[in-house]
């Protein structure tokens, strides 16, 4: 699965024993691709929750169905994504709609009373976690968006796509590549 380094998102304080979630943006502190350094990216969303003993857990905010954004609804206590209607209790297990798997839990951690979360992202619809089928190289920028589309496997480097693209710099061969 893609993932970043463990993000502080906030004091552990903040969460409440058996209260309600509390949802978090996960902010990468820089994040870089084949052409640019960029600093402070926000990657994802998460919910964190304290149970009654004091342990702190984490879900992507991300719907394990089609991947639009989780809600939490305060009245009945539920998880809930308004696409299409999938439910998850207080520990993300999926208890309506369409979604095949529950909510996706992440790394979390407690560092100096403070809050530390990895980001993960998995595929969507599918009911096992698993990582997203993505390129292994960006052969050109209509070249990595049908490959991610398509799930296709990594570019040959015999092909004149990858030499043309490793000439332009386009390709980021040394991150993705493992042709």
């Amino acid at each position: 699965s893609s993932s970043i380094a463990p993000v502080d998102v906030m004091a552990e304080s903040a969460l409440v024993p058996g209260g309600p979630p509390v949802q978090v943006a996960i902010v990468a502190a820089q994040q870089r691709d084949a052409w640019v350094n960029r600093d402070k990216v926000a990657v994802g969303s998460a919910w964190l929750r304290k149970d009654e003993a004091g342990k702190v857990s984490a879900f992507s905010a991300v719907c394990p169905h089609l991947g639009c954004a989780i809600g939490y609804d305060d009245s009945s206590g539920v998880f809930r994504c308004p696409c299409h209607k999938s439910a998850f209790d207080r520990e993300g297990v999926q208890q309506a709609g369409p979604s095949k798997r529950g909510m996706d839990p992440l790394p979390v951690s407690v560092e100096g009373g403070r809050v530390k979360v990895t980001f993960l992202r998995f595929r969507p619809d599918v009911s096992e976690r698993t990582p997203p089928r993505r390129p292994q190289c960006l052969a050109s920028a209509t070249g990595w968006r049908s490959a991610l589309d398509t799930g296709a496997s990594c570019i040959s480097r015999s092909t004149s796509r990858f030499r043309a693209a490793r000439r332009m710099r386009s390709c980021s061969a040394r991150s993705w590549c493992s042709c």
